[in-house]
């Protein structure tokens, strides 16, 4: 029976045939469009993407305390045979919905079923047997495809409380945890927390007395645990790793000095050397001798091995096999063919699997199917094993940044954002801004970019979060160059100039020049930047809550970790312009001074917009957001004394425009 806490509701299987169906069921939003609509969320599945659906607003409760709360919603064409081997669960709601596809006579049935907690417990067991019956039920075909979807937890993303999101959390898979660490910074924390818990608890298993004193020798040394340890840690949603425990800790060491270090620690923990030798190269290119570590019982065992230089990724990734390519650093997890992985699928990537001997292929890959490694049936896509691959999330390789042992390191983006997340918060910024008349958000888009201006205020702040209330103007930031392209195309649009000031502007603002529209008095004010960088005014806003910006190629908040917690630190001493953000009170923002030991957040560190702590959600794929922010990056830091109570922070502002210097962590060095 499926227990209270399994929240992996539909197999992998299912949501790829879901979904393939689900692109040619068009008219099903049309069939619908006036009846009232909620958001979904659905977790889990072959994916690193979690589906947003809308559906019909009398789903499901509004009002989200308990666990019991959390009901499951399915909504499917009314088909007789689907309806009789539903009917016999006792659904809570049910309703019927009849609707006509708009200019034809075609009518359709839509029938929403809800399913309360107590019910999902004798819908199904672990392995989901009632989505995979319905599937397999005669006229599933191309003509008469799944419109179904199951679906969890409406508004889970804001209303529930940490202690329900963790239960979600700990029973999601790993394709579920990369999907929700991109969403908010409440949800990465929590997974964080969940991800931090998984691999003490395991590491803990061969060192449980120093797993502090192991992660720092670890970093120091920019070493990498690698074998079916790292596949335990990950396997969250499969219970076969319960199975199959792991009694081998695999860790490859970059350089040689690094051995003696890692040898004391080993034989400090009671350990005793059982064997040493070569590497063949047959085996594992890049890697060069390899020791061997048995506990004092003879059960567990530790195995370094020493790469052939300063690079451990080399040796990683001469496997044999992609289900071998994990691995564990002092801050990251690293998945190197994470859709493979969600599908429980591998590949072969050498021709000479059947000469190796060692690892054991039937411990390696457990639970993952196509064990005699076949070529998928699909095509492979981005995991095609021939593919060009890089070490950063963009690369086609699924990175958790876990924040290290106490979980203050290496924090920020780490995963390519899902689609419709960055579809989503497009048409977010494209719905705030059509109350301006400036024509398509394409258009506006364009026209930021060959001015280089940005929209900036609380427009901007909208598209970063969810506002409760609704922005009333429009603020246009723009370098002395692009300022006539954006003034002649506001009064196009029907706009007229009806204020200008250019006295007492401060160091970095030339003018400021306010326009009303001549019908709907909507105003839009034109901010001209002094600098060479059209950034610089936003840098030296009284408050972090205001640097935030919206560019052609995607939105910006340049101090994430405060803004998404509905925070903004204070950039001036208490007397002064306190009435500037007398009205982000009044909206529910809590403002504060600067607090002690912020760490990778202290505001008075140096940063640019492709600092890991800065949170862009781009527009373009990912290699032309990268483009396009180095060719307009600049590096600033909040002047005062870094993590210091009521640091009066004055604005520093470095233009690299012509070239930006990325600063890498020894994680990254490493790979």
């Amino acid at each position: 029976m499926l227990n209270q806490e399994h929240w992996v509701l539909v197999t992998n299987r299912a949501v790829e045939a879901m979904k393939k169906n689900l692109k040619q069921a068009s008219f099903v939003g049309q069939c619908m469009h006036d009846v009232p609509r909620r958001s979904c969320a659905f977790l889990g599945g072959a994916t690193t993407k979690i589906y947003i659906v809308n559906v019909p607003a009398a789903a499901g409760k509004e009002d989200i305390k308990d666990y019991e709360d959390l009901d499951v919603t399915m909504w499917m064409p009314h088909w007789p045979f689907m309806w009789d081997h539903v009917a016999a669960f006792d659904a809570q709601f049910c309703q019927t919905y009849e609707r006509s596809l708009p200019g034809t006579s075609i009518t359709f049935q839509y029938v929403l079923f809800h399913y309360s907690q107590s019910t999902i417990r004798g819908i199904a067991d672990a392995d989901n047997n009632f989505v995979r019956t319905l599937l397999r039920q005669r006229g599933i075909t191309r003509l008469l495809p799944w419109y179904g979807e199951i679906l969890i937890a409406k508004y889970f993303f804001k209303l529930l409380p940490d202690e329900i999101l963790g239960l979600v959390i700990n029973d999601s898979s790993w394709s579920a945890w990369m999907a929700l660490n991109y969403t908010n910074m409440r949800l990465r924390r929590l997974v964080q927390e969940s991800v931090r818990r998984r691999i003490k608890h395991f590491v803990g298993l061969f060192f449980a007395d120093a797993l502090e004193i192991f992660f720092h020798l670890l970093g120091s040394n920019n070493a990498l645990i690698t074998g079916p340890l790292v596949r335990c840690i990950m396997s969250v949603d499969n219970p076969i790793y319960t199975q199959v425990y792991p009694i081998q800790l695999d860790i490859i060491l970059p350089r040689r000095y690094a051995f003696g270090s890692f040898d004391s620690f080993v034989r400090s923990q009671g350990y005793h050397g059982e064997n040493t030798g070569n590497v063949e190269m047959s085996l594992r290119k890049g890697l060069k001798r390899f020791h061997t570590y048995l506990s004092w019982n003879g059960v567990m065992k530790v195995c370094l091995l020493l790469a052939t230089d300063d690079k451990t990724l080399p040796g990683l990734l001469s496997a044999p096999s992609s289900s071998q390519m994990f691995a564990l650093s002092h801050t990251r997890l690293y998945c190197f063919y994470p859709q493979l992985f969600a599908k429980r699928q591998f590949l072969y990537i050498r021709n000479d699997v059947d000469d190796i001997i060692m690892p054991p292929y039937e411990e390696f890959n457990f639970g993952l199917w196509n064990r005699d490694g076949l070529v998928l049936s699909e095509p492979c896509g981005e995991t095609c094993p021939v593919l060009w691959r890089r070490i950063t999330a963009g690369g086609g390789v699924a990175i958790m940044r876990w924040g290290g042992f106490h979980g203050d390191k290496d924090y920020g983006k780490h995963v390519s954002p899902p689609d419709y997340f960055v579809q989503s918060e497009k048409s977010k910024f494209d719905h705030l801004l059509s109350e301006y008349n400036l024509g398509p958000v394409d258009n506006v888009l364009s026209l930021l970019r060959h001015s280089r201006g940005v929209v900036f205020g609380s427009m901007a702040l909208g598209v970063i979060q969810d506002l409760l209330f609704e922005p009333h103007d429009l603020n246009l930031l723009v370098g002395c160059q692009g300022r006539r392209s954006i003034e002649r195309y506001i009064q196009n649009h029907g706009y007229r100039l009806v204020q200008e000031q250019t006295g007492n502007m401060g160091s970095t603002v030339s003018c400021l020049t306010t326009y009303s529209h001549k019908v709907t008095h909507r105003q839009i004010t034109l901010t001209v930047s002094r600098a060479h960088s059209t950034l610089a005014p936003l840098i030296q806003a009284p408050s972090t809550l205001q640097m935030n910006f919206v560019s052609w190629y995607g939105a910006v908040c340049l101090y994430p970790e405060q803004t998404l917690q509905n925070k903004g630190l204070v950039h001036f001493s208490e007397n002064e312009d306190g009435l500037l953000l007398d009205r982000y009170e009044q909206r529910g923002y809590r403002i504060t001074y600067q607090g002690n030991h912020l760490g990778h957040f202290c505001t008075a560190q140096p940063r640019s917009i492709q600092s890991p702590a800065v949170h862009v959600v781009p527009f373009l794929p990912l290699d032309e957001t990268r483009t396009a922010i180095k060719s307009t990056d600049i590096m600033w830091r909040l002047n005062g004394k870094c993590c210091e109570d009521f640091a009066r922070c004055a604005v520093f502002v470095d233009v690299r425009n012509y070239e930006v210097v990325e600063v890498h962590t020894p994680a990254d060095e490493s790979l």
